[in-house]
């Protein structure tokens, strides 16, 4: 079961439940916008963003997935309309 992000969900914490990958759309955020994703289940959990400069904390290179482990967090900062960065927090 995937769970779409939108607009409504940037600026706040986003609580998920059950989903096996939930998914970045392009063109619902814009430069500034930050989503903190918590991940309540006792499964791990992936991110798939489909914002072409995707990138992780600390890493080179784009990143289109990414694994997050269960009771864990993820916060993506959009830096431009079309860049986010991700940390992921054990």
């Amino acid at each position: 079961m995937n769970f779409v992000l939108t607009r409504d969900h940037a600026n706040k914490l986003i609580r998920i439940e059950e989903s096996s990958v939930v998914v970045i759309p392009t063109g619902e955020f814009s430069m500034g916008d930050a989503l903190i994703l918590y991940n309540s289940s006792d499964k791990s959990i992936s991110l798939e963003s489909k914002v072409v400069n995707s990138y992780q904390s600390c890493r080179m290179g784009r990143r289109q997935f990414f694994e997050w482990p269960p009771r864990g967090l993820i916060n993506v900062l959009f830096v431009n309309d079309d860049e986010l960065i991700v940390t992921v927090g054990y």
